[in-house]
């Protein structure tokens, strides 16, 4: 293949990242490889991904037993630190790593999954942050050749350009986001994997002033240490990994010392909803700050919230006020399998499994 169907291939991906996966299969075949890989990590992936092509269940329970994202023992990861930012790092490198890792699990887990060869590079640097690619080889691939390492070069190239420009359009999606709530007139703080504002509303910008709440290191706080814990809890607990808990709820008071003492503000902070494939650079949660609680319409909390479309807004209200789903098809003038369907994205957005879990939800986001 020639480096201009490379950047169709993935900037087709960029595009519509559900194509990421027959890239790397494509990558794969024309490599001779078994599997081929986009991984990212570090700084503000405090949520990793980790994109592979024949991936299990199985490997990636072993892989988070043994820790395999530490530098310690992963011997993929100390031959980037080893070697220049755009370098094709090979078989010579991870040999030169592996032999400075003081432990061998992330070795005999490559023996097991039979994936010791390869090369990789990284794709984008920033701070801490890497995204990068790989060839997994096993060892009846054998070790990456002068010619492999060209193709997969060649790939690497055009896959930059591609994740930058998906990395590009999640970060437009945050101010195109920031912008429809300054219309709406909502006071909301953006935040990121990392648990830091990556954008906000002029109306939250403006209750930083002399009000109780702060910024400290682009993370949302408080002027009081325990409403800064409170904070700091909640947005670790809508952030956690395995998605749990997709609403929650802090009441930050102020303190009574400060002359004026700055009227109290609830903070109610939300899961959003993240797309497969995602890179990490779209925002995680919308922190919607409100002096007068309950005094917002309840259709934009949820809009904002968790990214429903109207008609899931008018359902989800109706389902919290007791409306059984019958009711709620003749009230909304559905057909039962549309509303069907419609409850099913809420589950999926809000997170949510079952119909009383999203009604003690609604319930706790509305009231």
């Amino acid at each position: 293949m020639n480096p201009e169907q490379w950047e169709t291939h993935f900037q087709d991906a960029a595009i519509d990242p559900s194509r990421w996966l027959p890239s790397l299969d494509l990558l794969a075949s024309q490599t001779g490889s078994q599997r081929a890989q986009i991984v990212g990590y570090g700084g503000a992936q405090s949520r990793p991904f980790n994109f592979i092509t024949r991936s299990c269940e199985r490997e990636a329970a072993e892989y988070a037993r043994i820790g395999g994202d530490d530098i310690v023992g992963n011997f993929r990861i100390l031959a980037d630190h080893l070697s220049a930012p755009d370098e094709i790092v090979a078989e010579a490198r991870y040999r030169e790593a592996a032999r400075m890792c003081p432990v061998r699990d992330y070795a005999d887990f490559c023996e097991e999954f039979d994936m010791p060869f390869g090369c990789q590079t990284g794709l984008i640097r920033t701070g801490g942050d890497l995204i990068g690619m790989a060839l997994l080889r096993g060892r009846s691939d054998g070790e990456t050749t002068e010619s492999v390492r060209a193709t997969f070069r060649m790939a690497s190239i055009a896959a930059r350009t591609a994740v930058r420009m998906q990395a590009a359009m999640e970060l437009q999606g945050a101010s195109l986001l920031v912008g429809a709530l300054d219309a709406m007139s909502i006071a909301c703080f953006l935040i990121d994997a990392s648990g830091r504002v990556s954008a906000m509303t002029p109306i939250a910008e403006a209750t930083l002033a002399g009000g109780v709440l702060r910024l400290a290191d682009r993370r949302l706080s408080a002027i009081r240490h325990a409403d800064h814990h409170a904070i700091a809890c909640a947005t670790a607990q809508v952030l956690e990994p395995a998605g749990r808990v997709a609403h929650r709820r802090v009441l930050v008071a102020g303190d009574p010392a400060i002359p004026g003492r700055p009227p109290p503000v609830r903070i109610d902070l939300f899961r959003l909803y993240r797309r497969e494939w995602s890179f990490g650079f779209e925002p995680c949660i919308a922190a919607v700050v409100r002096t007068r609680p309950g005094g917002d319409d309840h259709a934009t909390i949820l809009g904002a919230g968790f990214g429903l479309t109207s008609a899931e807004s008018a359902v989800a209200i109706l389902l919290s006020q007791g409306f059984d789903r019958h009711a709620i098809a003749v009230r909304r003038g559905v057909s039962i399998e549309t509303l069907r369907v419609q409850i099913k994205s809420l589950f999926l957005k809000t997170g949510c499994n079952r119909e009383g879990e999203l009604i003690a939800l609604l319930h706790n986001v509305l009231d």
